[in-house]
């Protein structure tokens, strides 16, 4: 009998333990055991801007394009290269061996410049032009063309080896907004020219990025603006700005004002300036557009988030080394950065993500 007993009492301690063993088990199973700490990480919940960031595609090379026509009728006798590049006061094409030099301007010259003509906007561009040459010594710049206009006009001539009439005659000068860099040549050395004929294409003597960006996003772009852009080949990423925004126009028309054809899709032509275009590059190029915007808010990385069983997505909170998993409400997604807007946990509570 004694035998007995102390048969069934050992065996009764060894289900008392084996049962302890696997309530412990069982009771512990929130917590994360210290060999689940190798696959995962923590990351905690940051007060932040979320940014909303769109991939579009986007071309680096010389904007501002524009068509540079003759003025006069005579033999083309000069032309410069490609990719000259031409400053103000410079010579940017000949005629019967005179030389036409561009100078700084938005408005085209249409009639000659000489005592007599009437006042206008012209007249003022032309006396800012020699006043920022250093012709205008007793100038005053105004919309009426002066004894001191004419005396200007007769020192620049000097200074170029040319009659001092005090005259400019329309075709002498080119108006551009800024200096600028030759972008093809369609007509040729020796031909024959006539008012309108074009003689040069020319662009902005830095890089920019051109966007054809889809209408849907145009509210969502403002000169101004910042963005990041891929540069061609390895030469990485540069920051830049929206410089404009344009009016929508059918895909394909060219820079000179030509049409595309009927039925093309319409897009809205944005011109980014790089912080730094030295070395840039020219070639096609990815841009990260702004899009959406929240600030100040709270956020966690993008792979802290889990599907949860009935929609939607929830976080594993880690709370004094328990594992819990919450509900969260999600808002703007930032891809670049990899971070999520959400509301549901404060500021500091440390959530799983995967280990790095």
């Amino acid at each position: 009998m004694a035998d007995w007993r102390r048969g069934g009492y050992a065996a009764l301690g060894v289900l008392a333990v084996a049962g302890t063993g696997w309530f412990a088990l069982h009771r512990a199973a929130p917590r994360v055991p210290a060999s689940g700490l190798s696959a995962t990480g923590l990351a905690t919940v940051v007060r932040t801007d979320v940014t909303v960031r769109d991939l579009v595609g986007g071309t680096l090379g010389y904007s501002d394009q524009g068509v540079v026509v003759a003025a006069t009728s005579g033999t083309l006798t000069w032309i410069p290269a490609v990719g000259t590049m031409v400053a103000a006061d410079q010579r940017l094409y000949e005629v019967d061996g005179r030389p036409v030099r561009l100078w700084t301007g938005a408005r085209p010259a249409w009639r000659d410049f000489a005592p007599g003509m009437a006042d206008g906007p012209d007249v003022r561009q032309l006396e800012r032009c020699l006043a920022a040459l250093g012709y205008g010594a007793g100038l005053t710049v105004d919309d009426h063309f002066s004894a001191a206009t004419g005396t200007a006009i007769r020192r620049w001539q000097h200074a170029h080896g040319l009659p001092r009439t005090g005259v400019i005659r329309l075709g002498e000068v080119v108006f551009r907004p800024a200096p600028v860099r030759v972008g093809t040549v369609p007509a040729a050395l020796g031909a024959p020219v006539s008012p309108g004929t074009p003689i040069l294409t020319v662009t902005a003597t830095t890089t920019a990025v051109t966007v054809d960006l889809d209408p849907d996003k145009q509210g969502a772009v403002h000169p101004g603006d910042r963005v990041s852009v891929s540069l061609p080949g390895t030469a990485g990423t540069a920051g830049g700005r929206v410089a404009t925004v344009g009016a929508a126009v059918p895909s394909g028309t060219d820079a000179a004002g030509g049409s595309a054809p009927v039925g093309t899709t319409v897009v809205i032509p944005v011109v980014i300036r790089l912080d730094s275009p030295a070395g840039a590059g020219i070639g096609p190029v990815q841009v990260a557009i702004t899009t959406a915007q929240d600030r100040g808010v709270l956020a966690i990385p993008i792979d802290a988030l889990l599907g949860a069983p009935g929609g939607g997505f929830e976080v594993a909170v880690h709370d004094r080394c328990r594992r819990r998993l919450v509900g969260v409400r999600t808002e703007l997604f930032d891809e670049s950065d990899g971070l999520v807007e959400i509301e549901g946990l404060p500021e500091g509570t440390p959530v799983e993500v995967p280990a790095s």
